[in-house]
């Protein structure tokens, strides 16, 4: 029996593709922490992502977890495009049955243990675990804690009417080397900060955004209290990866308490948010000093992180 994966804390805010590579990279023993190097998202892009496109955050296109950082870590990322299932499924059995997970997209309208089943055709990643010959079913794990046989036709469906876009697997294996390459993750760290600029609108304009009264109009509060979930979901959960890559690195253990007070505080207004949804409260002051005190502990991080680049460099 395989053991079951343990979903990543903080994690919950990529795309579903990306929290399962890191629940299963992690599960292997790989430092996947090294790899959130650039998870501190900025709050502009949350705020024109979430709050003016109205996306949701399991769609925010976090740069995160690109293909080439894999090997960072000393894994490799495959990748094999289809144009049907039917056609890799060898492939597929092979992987499985040695070992490997094979991460796949299908469309949710074929999934039975989905809410989207028969209902909407919604793209969806999940990981086949193995594969049971007598009963020609494939072990699926899928979030948060699904892990149940599917029979081989129902999996084949979904993924064949998955958009086109989405039709390959993903697996991964060990790299050249198990060790991790330190020098060019801090490479990627600190070019990443450096470039790293913010201006806290989100923050700055929440009593107006709570009031409907910023430059983006919203049907009713309802909708107003589901962005402002998801977009203090995204900094809550980017701001604990982020401190947990510090801690990989050994960072300073007073900027690391400041990041982990940034990720709390976000999730506490995130809580407030929805107790005001709960009492048909709005609490707009409270949370404006809130966001306003999470905006001076966001900068105060971001100057400290610039001013050690900076005095690294000049000690070179």
């Amino acid at each position: 029996m395989i053991k079951k994966i343990i979903k990543y804390e903080g994690a919950s805010y990529l795309l579903c593709s990306k929290q399962h590579i890191v629940n299963y990279l992690n599960h292997l023993g790989y430092p996947i922490e090294l790899l959130f190097y650039n998870t501190l998202e900025n709050t502009r892009d949350i705020y024109d992502i979430i709050i003016k496109q109205k996306k949701n955050r399991f769609r925010y296109p976090t740069n995160c977890l690109q293909r080439e950082d894999f090997s960072l870590i000393g894994v490799n990322h495959n990748c094999i495009s289809f144009e049907s299932f039917k056609k890799v499924e060898n492939v597929i059995c092979e992987l499985v049955q040695s070992g490997k997970f094979v991460l796949l997209w299908g469309d949710e309208f074929f999934l039975p243990y989905r809410e989207s089943y028969l209902k909407m055709h919604t793209p969806h990643s999940f990981l086949l675990c193995e594969y049971n010959s007598k009963t020609e079913s494939y072990l699926v794990h899928d979030l948060p804690d699904f892990y149940k046989y599917i029979n081989s036709h129902t999996i084949r469906q979904a993924c064949d009417h998955v958009d086109v876009n989405l039709k390959y697997l993903i697996y991964f294996d060990n790299g050249e080397t198990n060790k991790p390459n330190i020098n060019l993750i801090m490479e990627h760290y600190q070019l990443f900060i450096q470039k790293y600029q913010d201006d806290y609108y989100l923050f700055d304009n929440i009593s107006d955004i709570l009031n409907n009264k910023c430059d983006q109009n919203f049907s009713d509060n309802d909708e107003i209290f589901d962005l402002l979930d998801n977009a203090f979901s995204i900094l809550n959960g980017s701001r604990l990866l982020f401190s947990k890559f510090l801690n990989s690195i050994q960072y300073e253990q007073d900027i690391v308490k400041k990041v982990l007070d940034s990720s709390a505080l976000a999730g506490l207004i995130k809580n407030i948010l929805q107790k005001n949804r709960l009492t048909g409260t709005m609490s707009v002051k409270s949370i404006q000093e809130k966001c306003t005190l999470l905006k001076e502990i966001e900068m105060e991080v971001i100057y400290n992180l610039k001013k050690k680049i900076t005095a690294v460099a000049s000690s070179k």
